[in-house]
């Protein structure tokens, strides 16, 4: 299983509304996620920080896929009114891992 990692910036103010839209992630999404090969999927808050980690057999082809898909379109367009992250976000490089 391979891993992914970054970090996203909310923007001022808007930390309330970041936890509510994951209280009610589209069902459409998480279907896409699943088709596309992620297997695990978190989001961890501090303050305005978010650290993503993602899990999947192959974690860059899962992502190319997800990427194309309409709904993640709809979705990252719609979370970038909450995130300051235009790039999308710093990616961490893993360097120990212990199962």
């Amino acid at each position: 299983m391979q891993r992914r990692v970054w970090l996203l910036q909310i923007r001022n103010g808007k930390e309330e509304e970041y936890r509510r839209r994951h209280e009610a992630v589209w069902p459409a999404l998480i279907e896409a996620a699943c088709e596309a090969g992620l297997k695990n999927h978190s989001c961890f808050v501090c303050n305005q920080q978010v650290i993503v980690y993602a899990e999947a057999e192959d974690i860059d082809g899962t992502f190319r896929e997800l990427m194309a898909k309409d709904v993640k379109t709809k979705w990252d367009r719609w979370m970038s009114e909450i995130l300051d992250d235009d790039n999308g976000g710093t990616m961490f490089e893993e360097v120990f891992h212990f199962d």
